[in-house]
């Protein structure tokens, strides 16, 4: 099994690899794949930047890459690989990050541009590295410096999209006296506004104000696809689809309704919920008498995705005036709930000199947490959802269109060493994990996040492989006897 996903990376890794030769960083650079962009810099006496993908030597200083599970545990083993300097290039750090991204061009469905930086102390060190590299005319002292990053913060943007930048910062020890109020103005030009400034007292608390940051990325850059099954209504029937645990259409606070007209749902009201889909939504055969209609970005009025598990289907033929409801509804078979990512870009910046001492280790975690709860893959470790205790061995389902049908069964999956296998007919489409049969609280994966998934046609014979300490989903042919496979 290990041999398979290893080949699996070894083959994804030397393409990318190929693909970012000869790039020349100093035009350009364009990004196509859409997902969450993560790069890191690392910044003491000098910058670093983190490459999880690449070996060997790289062209140019800096690269984002969509955060999978491959490139997660990139960043962290590079986190983990950091040391400690001897001086604080802060401004230099921050400005060049700015710049690369005035020269990045990402996917029209970006959705936010974000910087966080972390630092303990002033700057030392950022006119004397931008002098040597011929940068900027406008570092001739400390106070301009920063001031032209402020200015590049509130006015410049990326395709048409302010830069969201935050600055947490703890006092290090050399920060005392008249520099205690430099330390406040750091953190406050490096940031895009005056929440977004925050000063820690310890570094349990920027562990706290990491995974807050990171979690409130994660959910701006999601969106839910909500996909409803039915059989076809009669024209001109009300449909009213509730979400709250109602008995009574009527007393629902959350629902969407529309009219069935000519192959299409009109006219529709969403009360508590939205969606980007609009009034009408013309529906798609979904095998037999049954149609679908799609809802793309639905959400509650917060923007926060909706659950389906009370999820009730009422109708109202034309002349009447109370709702039927509709016993044979079972949300779990009848509706498909996707959570795909948008496209965002997110910069960690971490300071990393010697000033630290023992708390870099701290930072260290931190940073980790930090890529993790972006990845999203955090809750995915067995042991860690505050529902599972820690070392109980958890099962986990996978649901797919197998066969490339309408059968979006939930089937076992079989441990193996780390991993958890399922064989199958290959459908051509997106899938999901849970560790029940059901959809509240499963993990979907469209074909762009499950490695291997172009690679295969609909009807191959095909194991599922997931790894759930990095919610890492692949596909690949069944080998051996394959009498087994569904």
């Amino acid at each position: 099994m290990k041999n398979k996903v290893f080949l699996a990376v070894t083959m994804l890794t030397a393409m990318l690899f190929t693909a970012c030769e000869g790039l020349d960083l100093n035009k350009t650079e364009h990004y196509d794949a859409e997902g969450m962009y993560v790069g890191i810099t690392a910044f003491s006496d000098n910058v670093s930047y983190s490459y999880p993908y690449y070996s060997g030597e790289v062209k140019g200083k800096y690269r984002y890459t969509i955060l999978d599970a491959f490139t997660t545990e990139g960043h962290i083993d590079y986190i983990n690989g950091l040391q400690m300097g001897d001086a604080t290039v802060l401004y230099y750090a921050v400005d060049e990050n700015l710049s690369y991204l005035q020269k990045c061009k990402f996917p029209n469905n970006l959705s936010s541009v974000n910087i966080v930086t972390f630092t303990d102390g002033l700057n030392q060190g950022s006119r004397a590295l931008d002098k040597q590299n011929g940068n900027h005319d406008y570092a001739s002292s400390d106070e301009s410096y920063v001031a032209e990053i402020h200015r590049k913060i509130e006015t410049e943007k990326v395709q048409g999209l302010p830069v969201n930048a935050y600055a947490i910062g703890i006092r290090g020890k050399d920060v005392a006296g008249d520099a205690a109020a430099v330390f406040k103005d750091n953190l406050l030009k490096l940031s895009s506004s005056d929440a977004n400034a925050i000063e820690v007292s310890n570094m349990d608390e920027v562990s706290v104000k990491f995974k807050e940051i990171a979690a409130s990325l994660y959910k701006t850059s999601e969106s839910t696809t909500l996909t409803i099954i039915i059989p076809m209504p009669s024209d001109n029937e009300k449909e009213r689809f509730t979400f709250d645990d109602v008995t009574d259409a009527t007393a629902s606070q959350c629902y969407l309704e529309g009219v069935y007209v000519n192959g299409a749902m009109t006219n529709i009201t969403y009360v508590g919920c939205s969606s980007t889909s609009g009034a009408r939504v013309v529906e798609k055969a979904a095998g037999g008498v049954k149609i679908q209609f799609t809802f793309e970005n639905f959400a509650d009025e917060s923007g926060q995705a909706i659950s389906t598990q009370h999820m009730q289907q009422w109708h109202m033929s034309p002349g009447q005036s109370t709702w039927t409801r509709n016993s044979e509804f079972r949300p779990e078979e009848s509706t498909k709930t996707i959570e795909e990512r948008k496209t965002a870009v997110v910069m960690l910046i971490l300071d990393c000199s010697s000033s630290l001492g023992d708390d870099f280790a701290k930072v260290k975690e931190a940073a980790n947490d930090f890529i993790r709860t972006l990845s999203g893959g955090v809750a995915d470790i067995p042991g860690t959802d505050p529902g599972t205790n820690p070392g109980t061995e958890t099962t986990y389902y996978i649901k797919h269109p197998w066969g490339g049908g309408s059968d979006w069964s939930w089937r076992p999956m079989t441990k193996e060493n780390d991993y958890y296998i399922c064989k199958g007919i290959w459908g051509g489409n997106d899938a999901c994990v849970n560790t029940k049969p059901t959809d509240d609280g499963a993990t979907w994966f469209g074909m762009g996040y499950i490695i291997g998934a172009y690679d295969m046609t609909i009807g191959d014979k095909v194991e599922f492989a997931y790894l759930p300490s990095i919610s890492y989903l692949c596909v690949y042919p069944a080998y051996g006897d394959t009498a087994d496979v569904y």
